[in-house]
């Protein structure tokens, strides 16, 4: 019986150590189950084989590794625990003698109650941590939705706020403005501010500066000099 409470502890602190730790989750379960299966194999031969408290231990051998341990895994140590169990029936009826049987019948009643007992508690915890790690699982399933469909709908309003023209354009072919769906006209400038995300600074451009300030110093990467140069002046004054 402290065998049994003891072997419970350290695989229910090896399973919590487990789930920690994941890049060592195998590392601990693998030795671990490998090596309660050949205490319970020992245990077959003291424990009066069939008749004893084995057998439920052995139940939740096969449970924990189902639950515990992932594929292929899990199928691998149930067949290498049913040949186990095959084995022992085979040594139990083939060599009687080696099966060493209970004090009296009060100890063997007393070893399998308390087996059961164990038995149904362990699994009982093995079936909550489960439905435990499936309901977080699903809690954070649900929190990356929400996550999802904010970013969407983040995306989305920002799509809706960019503003694109396209389209035809009616523009005066003398003044430049444009008329609007309302019919209004409006300066090029304004428009464009207005259904666009531009903004305008204005300068001379070369051409202007020979067509319209061919007698002034123009500089079109500065403020414009409109001081009439030498040669305007002289030519104005006669």
């Amino acid at each position: 019986m402290v065998y049994s409470l003891l072997a419970t502890g350290v695989a229910g602190g090896a399973y919590v150590l487990s789930v920690r730790c994941h890049g060592v989750c195998l590392l601990l379960k693998i030795p671990l189950v490998l090596t309660l299966l050949g205490v319970l194999c020992a245990a077959w031969f003291t424990n009066q084989g069939t008749e004893g408290s084995s057998l439920f231990y052995f139940f939740l051998w096969f449970v924990a590794v189902i639950i515990i341990l992932p594929k292929p895994w899990n199928l691998l140590l149930f067949g290498i625990g049913l040949a186990a169990i095959a084995g022992l029936l085979l040594t139990e009826w083939c060599v009687p003698g080696a099966i060493a049987p209970y004090a009296s019948p009060v100890h063997r009643r007393i070893d399998v109650a308390f087996a059961l007992l164990l038995s149904l508690g362990s699994v009982t915890m093995l079936i909550y941590l489960v439905v435990e790690e499936h309901r977080k699982e699903h809690a954070r399933n649900e929190e990356l939705y929400r996550q999802i469909m904010q970013d969407k709908a983040a995306l989305e309003q920002a799509v809706r706020e960019i503003r694109v023209l396209k389209g035809l354009l009616p523009i005066c072919a003398c003044c430049k403005k444009i008329r609007d769906d309302g019919g209004y006209w409006h300066q090029l400038e304004t428009y464009l501010s207005h259904h666009a995300e531009v903004k305008f600074s204005h300068g001379i451009c070369p051409d202007c500066e020979r067509t319209y300030y061919a007698d002034y110093e123009v500089y079109c990467d500065g403020p414009a000099n409109l001081e009439p140069s030498a040669t305007a002046a002289q030519s104005h004054h006669e």
